[in-house]
This record gives structure tokens, C-alpha cells and sequence, in this order.
């Protein structure tokens, strides 16, 4: 898999163009952004600074995308990070800082026209500040362990965007400019600046056990499609898309007994997945301003093809699978529990167990 680059330089030409200049590997091609057009462009190898051009105070370790509001499109640039960790040799870091940089040169950051802008731009901060975003340059952290061995052969020199799981590839709408001119034009190839995030949790801890060593490792990862916050977003969309659909990996890397050999990649490596997701039925919670919502299960006519698109995606995704049903099985949640059992022996589902916890 192709590597991407890790640290920038920012170079601003006046109201003219941002350039992206890397720092390493010295000369490779930078990446030059123009304000009036939005137009997106890599220079040859060892291009020349425009001789107005100056330099920006921050190292940039990434370019997160590029967004669209109202008086002006922006690159938001990722300025901050830490290192959560490491997995197969590659450090896993967590996003920290970040600047917003408008195309626009009649619009300030600081400024903004107007206070819908400014009310837009607090958002996207907010959500940026207010998530967990994980990233690695030389590691694929939206794929697990299992995705990633049963595709290494067709893999191989292929860009991280490329292979990325789509459902946890965060920043995916904000790197649509940057695809499309990849994809679009053969000879401006940006795959290196186009760096994925996953919106999750991740460490890992060294441990020996009789005489072993051994790495525990925990990764959380949110699905971008149908996200959203507690009350609002329930249920499934026609594609067949739960909300808050979240995958967790518990992995376990075993040192190889082999006294010349201390990489990851030698030893034994064991991954167990996780995942939840909203009842997948068209229901909903609807706000009476009481201490809980009232749930409405909708009779909509598509509803079991929604259910069955939902279990057919996670059975080419997964294989077989366990269910657990964690919803009460009387009271508030009772015609969710009951919807969704209704609709589990409606599909015709193929399962040894159904399980179903209930609270004591």
C-alpha cells in the first residue's frame, strides 16, 4: 500500500493560491491550491516558490478535505496530533488541533461575514474538536485485521483511500475534491495527501503471560453512514443502513518465539470483531418533552426489504454471525423488541441462535 506524506509546509501566495510543499521526501510534487477558481493542481518535482510566497507558521500533518458553506469553500488542515499507539510497526495517532482556511480572500477566519457563517464555521469545529479522530500513515485503521488479510495480494500498490473501508472512512465527502482529480485526470495523482480518518477509539498495551509477550489491542469504529445523536437518529434507511452502526475489534498480537524475529507480522496475530447497530426497523423516538420520548414503530411497505438489505450486508461483510437482541423486552421498548423479531422470522433468516437479554 502506497504511504502517504506526514508532514507539510504551507505556503500562502497572497490572494492567490495555498501551496502545499512536503517536507519529505525532498522535491516530491506539491500541491498547489487555487482561492478564485477551486482549482487543484500538482506542481512537477522540485518546482520553484512563487517568489511572493510565504511560509505559514504551522507544520500541517495532513489535509482533513475541503467544505463548502456559505460565503466561501475551506481546507480544513490537521495541525495537531499524538500518538495513541502502535500496530504492526505503523503509529496510530489521534487528530488534536486543527485550522480552517478559506478559499475566498475577501472572507476572514477570524472575521466571518456574517453570522450565519459564523455559525456554520462554530460547527464544524465543534465537530471537531468534539470527536475522536484516529488516523496512521503506513496502517489502514478503518480495516480490520481479517478485511485486510483477505485482500494484501489485490491490495498492493494501491493508495490508502483506495482500500479503505467506506463505511468508516470519516473524511470521505470532505476528500471528494481531491478523488475526483485523481481519478479525473491521470497525471495530477494526490493519493499521498489524501489521508483517511476513522471517528473512534484505539489502544494498545504490551503484556507477558507466562513467559510470552504479547500486545492487547481495542479499536472502536463509527460508521459514517446514518450517524447521529441519541433520540434523533434511530432505526434504518431504505439502503439498509442502522444508525450509530459501530464496529469493535479486539486484537491480540502474539511475539514470535523466533529470537531474530520481534515484528508484529511474524508472530501470531488473532482478532475478535464486534458490532451494534440501532434496531433495524423503521422506527423512531419522538420528542413530547417528557422524561422519555414515545417510540413509533412505522408499517412502511418496504420495510422488510430494508431489514433484509441490512442482514445481507453484514453477512458479506462478516460471514456468520451471532444476534443479540438488547432491547427490553417489555415496557417503553416493548414494540421495537416486537417489530424486530417479527421482521428477523419474516426475512427468513438463516441462524442456529437468537439471543435475547433481558434485564433482571
Amino acid at each position: 500500500m502506497k504511504g502517504l506524506h506526514q508532514r507539510l509546509n504551507l505556503y500562502i501566495d497572497g490572494n492567490e493560491t495555498y501551496i502545499f510543499v512536503p517536507v519529505e521526501p525532498i522535491g516530491a510534487r506539491s500541491l498547489v491550491v487555487y482561492r478564485n477558481s477551486g482549482g487543484i493542481v500538482l506542481k512537477p518535482p522540485n518546482a520553484p516558490l512563487p517568489p511572493t510566497a510565504e511560509r505559514s507558521g504551522k507544520t500541517v500533518y495532513g489535509i482533513i478535505g475541503m467544505v463548502s458553506l456559505v460565503a466561501s469553500e475551506y481546507i480544513i488542515l490537521l495541525t495537531g496530533r499524538e500518538v495513541k499507539g502502535q500496530l504492526m510497526g505503523h503509529n496510530i495517532y489521534r487528530a488534536t488541533e486543527f485550522d480552517i482556511i478559506p478559499l475566498n480572500p475577501d472572507v476572514s477566519i477570524t472575521n466571518p461575514p456574517n453570522v450565519v457563517e459564523a455559525h456554520l464555521l462554530a460547527l464544524v469545529r465543534s465537530h471537531l474538536y468534539g470527536g475522536n479522530f484516529l488516523f496512521s500513515y503506513g496502517w489502514d485503521i478503518t480495516r480490520r485485521l481479517q478485511a485486510q488479510w483477505a485482500t494484501h495480494k489485490q491490495d498492493e500498490g494501491k493508495a490508502m483511500w483506495e482500500v479503505a473501508d467506506d463505511r468508516f472512512f470519516w473524511n470521505k465527502y470532505l476528500q471528494g475534491r481531491f478523488i475526483d482529480v485523481t481519478l479525473s485526470k491521470p497525471d495530477q495523482n494526490i493519493s499521498p495527501y489524501i489521508l483517511p480518518l476513522t471517528f473512534g477509539t484505539f489502544d494498545i498495551r504490551p503484556t507477558r503471560i507466562n513467559g510470552q509477550n504479547l500486545k492487547l489491542g481495542l479499536i472502536s469504529r463509527r460508521c459514517r453512514y446514518r450517524a447521529g445523536t441519541r433520540y434523533f437518529r434511530r432505526g434504518i434507511d431504505h439502503d439498509g443502513n442502522v444508525a450509530n452502526f459501530n464496529e469493535t475489534e479486539q486484537i491480540l498480537l502474539v511475539e514470535s518465539p523466533k529470537a531474530d524475529s520481534s515484528s508484529e507480522e511474524s508472530g501470531v496475530q488473532l482478532s475478535f470483531v464486534q458490532i451494534r447497530g440501532s434496531v433495524p426497523v423503521f422506527w423512531a423516538e419522538v420528542n413530547t418533552l417528557r422524561y422519555k420520548p414515545d417510540v413509533v414503530v412505522m408499517g412502511l411497505q418496504d420495510s422488510l426489504d430494508a431489514t433484509k438489505k441490512h442482514f445481507d450486508q453484514q453477512t458479506a461483510q462478516y460471514g456468520e454471525q451471532s444476534l443479540v437482541n438488547l432491547v427490553n423486552h417489555k415496557g417503553h421498548e416493548q414494540p421495537v423488541k416486537e417489530a424486530y423479531e417479527r421482521h428477523v422470522t419474516e426475512v427468513r433468516l438463516v441462524f442456529d441462535v437468537l439471543l435475547h437479554l433481558v434485564e433482571g
